[in-house]
C-alpha cells in the first residue's frame, strides 16, 4: 500500500490507532514532543523530511517497529519502590 494511497494526516492517525499506540507513544518513536506528534495528526504541521520516511518505515517493516518498541517498554519489575508500596 502506498502512503500516496492516503494524506499523510489520515495515514499517520490510522496507523497509530492500528498499532495501539497513544499519541506520546508514537511521538516517542519519532523522536518529537507529542505536541508535535498531534500537530502531525490534526494538520497544523506537516510530517515531512526523515519524519514521513520513517512513518514509512514503521508501516512497511514491522519487525522494525516491533524492535523500536521494545526500546521503550520497561519490563513490569523495573518499578519504582514508591508504585510498588503505594
Amino acid at each position: 500500500m502506498a502512503l500516496t494511497n492516503y494524506t499523510p494526516l489520515d495515514w499517520l492517525q490510522t496507523w497509530r490507532h492500528t498499532q495501539g499506540l497513544t499519541q506520546q507513544q508514537a511521538a516517542l518513536l519519532f523522536g518529537v514532543h507529542q505536541i508535535t506528534y498531534a500537530k502531525w495528526e490534526v494538520g497544523v504541521r506537516q510530517l515531512t523530511g526523515s519524519a514521513l520516511r520513517l512513518a514509512e518505515l514503521y508501516r512497511d517493516n514491522p519487525s522494525l517497529l516491533a524492535q523500536e518498541r521494545m526500546k521503550y517498554y520497561l519490563p513490569s519489575h523495573a518499578l519504582s519502590s514508591k508504585e510498588t508500596t503505594g
